[in-house]
């Protein structure tokens, strides 16, 4: 039997602004999709940042979510994961450690910065290491 290994998608990211709207495009492309997202965040100061990012953009709309798993779109610091989660887009540092569990697995190929440039390298790498396909787009992938 053929196992199929899971895809990381990473997507470049060269400014502040160019990563809010690919967070905000990827829960939007899935949230009316009918899926599941999981957005992990390191901090509950990114975890706020990142709630107001969604109730306001894009500025016609906002997609419903949450801290706790009520909602289709949940924004947590915590690992743990909401029942049947199907999109993770990972904001921490580190890769995520239950990736595995997950349909759709986005990171960010940071390059804001050569520090940010170098975690998202190192992340990359340690995903490789894991066993996982790693993809990089310069867009939102289909």
């Amino acid at each position: 039997m053929l196992i199929q290994k899971k895809i990381i998608h990473f997507i470049e990211t060269e400014t502040v602004g160019h990563k809010l709207e690919i967070i905000s495009l990827l829960t939007q492309k899935h949230y009316h999709s009918g899926r599941k997202v999981f957005v992990s965040v390191p901090s509950l100061e990114a975890q706020k940042y990142i709630d107001q990012l969604l109730w306001s953009s894009p500025p016609e709309s906002f997609i419903p979510h949450s801290s706790s798993s009520h909602e289709r779109v949940m924004i947590a610091v915590s690992p743990a994961l909401p029942n049947e989660t199907e999109v993770l887009i990972n904001l921490s540092p580190a890769p995520h450690a239950e990736a595995h569990q997950f349909s759709y697995i986005y990171e960010l190929e940071d390059k804001t910065s050569p520090q940010k440039a170098q975690q998202s390298q190192v992340k990359r790498q340690s995903y490789t290491q894991l066993g996982y396909n790693v993809l990089i787009h310069q867009g939102i992938p289909d």
